[in-house]
Order: structure tokens, then sequence, then C-alpha cells
């Protein structure tokens, strides 16, 4: 009987072995499954806009306009979305003050006085901050420059 009894038990412990295999592979299939729909939901929802991030130089530029007497002191900031620009805004400053140095040497007076002239600086001076930070090999940009403090002093009309 005894020989009768491990004949019986063989049966039933392939059966139970297949079955226990069976659920676990549905358990792990659901898991997946489930671990997949919830990736292609996370896929799927709208980028997380980051908040606007301000940078401002210290202290103002102060640079003489082209072909003129005349001075200008402005404070300047930028604006990134990007987190890790500020830092590189902070490592790259004396860089970026001497590009926008730059980019103000090229203005003329008369352009600086006027709304459109000052909006057309502020794009120049994103632009050269931009090509200085590539330049240096960071990665990430500035969105956009703003006036804090602008001041024209002396000038032609001063002579």
């Amino acid at each position: 009987m005894k020989r009768g009894i491990k004949l019986a038990l063989v049966p039933v412990a392939a059966v139970l072995v297949i079955g226990l295999g069976a659920a676990g592979g549905v358990v792990m299939s659901r898991d997946g499954v489930a671990a997949a729909v919830e990736s292609d939901v996370r896929a799927d929802a709208p980028p997380t806009v980051q908040p606007v991030q301000f940078y401002a130089f210290d202290p103002p530029l102060t640079v003489n306009v082209k072909d003129t007497g005349a001075v200008v002191q402005a404070g300047v900031s930028v604006s990134t979305r990007d987190p890790g620009v500020l830092d590189s805004l902070r490592r790259d400053d004396p860089a970026l003050r001497s590009a926008m140095i730059l980019a103000f040497g090229e203005a003329s007076e008369a352009a600086d006085m006027t709304d459109a002239g000052k909006q057309q600086l502020l794009r120049a001076i994103t632009g050269a901050v931009n090509r200085q930070l590539a330049a240096d090999g960071y990665h990430g940009h500035v969105d956009a420059a703003y006036f804090t403090d602008f001041i024209v002093q002396g000038g032609s009309d001063d002579q």
C-alpha cells in the first residue's frame, strides 16, 4: 500500500506545483501590466512646468555708450525655468558680465533712450548670456533679461 500512496501523491504534487507556478505567473504578470500601465499614464501626463527663477547681476553694469560721452548704469536680471542654470550663472558671472558689457557697447545712446531700443538691448543681452554659457560648457539657457535700473548720464547734448 505504501507504493500505491506514493504513486497517488505524484500526480497530486505535480498538479500542486503546476498550480502554484501558474498562480505566481498570473500575479507577476498582473503586477508587470499594472506597472506598465502606470508608467504609460505618467508618460502621458503633461510635463511639470518649473517656476520662473531670477538671477540678479550685482553690482549694476556701468558702460560707456559707443561714440558718445554718455554712460549707462543698468541693473540687469535674467530669468530661467531651469534650476541648474542658476548655479551656472553664479559660477560664470565674470564672463557673463563681460559679454553683457560688449552687448551694451554696440548700442547707441539714441537707441538706449527709447523703449524699443531698450527692448532690443535686452534681447541682445539674453543672446550674449546664452552664447557665453554655451561657450563655457554650461547646459541650459536664460529665457529673458530685464532691467531693474537704467540710468543714462552725460552724452553729446551735455558737452
